[in-house]
């Protein structure tokens, strides 16, 4: 059994790193970013490390020398916004919240879609509709990243705006780029941070950072070389859609507790097993408690403790949910996952007014709930596993508690209107309404769990690689490929075997061509 070590993870991302560096040496600029973006997602990863300034550096010079055009730039009288969206998905990341407050103050902006989808795009593109200020474009996506970055760069400035609000995927190299090049104009850059917990690009080309929480705060001070001043701390509300209810996979009784939880499959493993433990110490301890499991991917651990523990009537996998908020409504309790904590269904449970259940340990710092609360001085994250068992059994047996308790920390939600006002003045004085707080993080910690999870549970590593080099990444990476192959050969999930298949047949297009 071959056994991935941070070293091992350095090399192979240093080894991309020097790729682009001679990519750009060698004026092959598109494949340079396309080796950054590959770097970009190595190291968004594994939490090793946070920020990188030499890419940001390759990124500035390509931007400034092959995208910038350097002619004039003329605002327009009226503020005016971009909102670039890398994602273009529906109650997905922050783009309805940050559209809708531009809306509420009645802003011209330009809305960019990197990667449109009609499918899952449905209520975005029908609030954009509705607005008669917003210009929306679409990055035409089979374009290599330079012409890409040129395109976003062209439609940008002829726009002329004051304000770019980012909305941006930790490898967005292409807008990065673009961004870059557009840094010689009197434009102010607004970072949305998304993924707060990890590695994204672009740190060096923005202005201001917009954190949700105290440690994404202290990352971007620790990690990524930012100032206190370029931090905008704004919390976030929950956006949610009403559909119809299409049920449980059981029958609903008076006399049952349905707990919910839920997440994408990595969110449950590691971490000692201590969900697992969770799981089975309120099962045991509670016989009217069913558990339900929202979320999508192969969620075999999951199902394999089912199976070991004859828990088929209890416990059951819902899957991705398009009915999430009726499912939540139907609830009792929401039972956050561990290691990995579920901000965002925990805001939605607290929408609903149900009673959380969030264990935590010191290492983990992004679990804490409280930081999506809105200056609220509680505590809701329990750090002591038998604690959060005796209040999981109150909560249970106790309706009135139960509902005293949702009650009670739902009103700590940020609303849309508070959200859309604070957005506003922090924009025009560019201050906090209240100071964050430096969080006490276990960086180690936090890298070895990701570890881990490539080691043991769920390998993204190798995929990564073999997306973007094919076969040659047998060539370039050697041992990683190898556990690969090892892991493909033993395992029984036919979702890796598939990956391998599909590579070798690009590969074999190529030869073709």
């Amino acid at each position: 059994m071959i056994y991935l070590t941070q070293k091992d993870i350095t090399i192979a991302y240093n080894k991309v790193k020097a790729m682009a560096k001679k990519d750009f040496e060698n004026k092959k600029f598109s494949k340079c970013l396309n080796n950054i973006e590959t770097a970009a997602c190595i190291a968004n990863n594994f939490n090793i490390i946070y920020s990188d300034y030499e890419l940001e550096s390759l990124l500035d010079d390509i931007g400034t020398s092959q995208i910038s055009n350097n002619t004039s730039y003329i605002k327009s009288d009226d503020e005016r916004f971009v909102f670039y969206d890398a994602f273009g998905w529906d109650y997905r990341g922050l783009t309805m919240q940050y559209i809708r407050a531009l809306m509420s103050w009645g802003s011209e902006f330009l809305f960019i879609f990197e990667n449109k989808d009609d499918k899952h795009a449905k209520a975005i593109i029908e609030e954009l509709n509705s607005y008669q200020k917003v210009v929306s474009y679409e990055v035409q996506s089979r374009k290599n990243e330079i012409e890409k970055a040129t395109e976003i760069y062209d439609v940008i400035k002829k726009y002329a705006p004051h304000k770019i609000l980012m909305h941006l995927a930790p490898w967005s190299v292409a807008a990065i780029t673009a961004f870059y090049a557009l840094r010689m104009y009197p434009i102010e850059f607004y970072n949305i941070n998304l993924t707060d917990h990890a590695f994204w690009l672009g740190a060096g080309c923005i202005d201001y950072n917009i954190e949700f929480r105290d440690y994404g705060c202290t990352v971007s001070i620790q990690k990524r070389g930012l100032k206190e001043k370029q931090l905008l701390l704004q919390q976030y509300y929950p956006v949610s859609k009403h559909s119809e209810f299409q049920g449980f996979p059981f029958e609903i009784k008076h006399d049952k507790t349905i707990i919910l939880s839920g997440g994408g499959n990595y969110k449950i493993c590691g971490g000692d097993g201590v969900y697992f433990d969770i799981l089975e110490r309120i099962l045991s301890d509670n016989p009217s408690v069913i558990v339900i499991y929202a979320g999508g991917g192969n969620m075999f651990h999951l199902q394999n403790f089912i199976d070991s523990k004859n828990y088929n009537d209890r416990i059951f996998l819902l899957g991705h949910r398009s009915d999430i908020n009726e499912v939540i409504e139907n609830c009792d309790i929401y039972l956050a996952t561990y290691p990995f904590g579920g901000g965002l269904m925990s805001q939605y449970a607290l929408l609903h007014g149900k009673p959380l259940l969030v264990y935590n340990s010191d290492d983990y710092k992004t679990n804490d709930i409280e930081g999506l609360l809105y200056n609220a001085d509680v505590q809701i994250t329990f750090f002591d596993l038998e604690q959060l068992i005796v209040h999981a059994k109150k909560l249970i047996d106790d309706l009135d508690y139960r509902k005293k308790i949702g009650s009670e920390y739902s009103k700590y939600l940020i609303s849309q209107d508070v959200f859309s006002n604070n957005f506003k003045e922090k924009l025009e004085n560019k201050q906090n309404d209240f100071p964050f707080k430096y969080i006490n993080i276990n960086y180690i910690a936090h890298t070895n769990l990701y570890i881990e999870i490539e080691n043991n549970y769920l390998p993204s590593f190798q995929s990564i690689l073999l997306k973007r080099y094919m076969l040659l990444a047998f060539i370039l990476f050697p041992k990683i490929m190898l556990k690969f192959f090892i892991d493909i050969s033993l395992s029984r999930n036919n979702i890796l075997r598939k990956k391998i298949s599909a590579s070798c047949a690009r590969f074999l297009l190529t030869l073709k061509r």
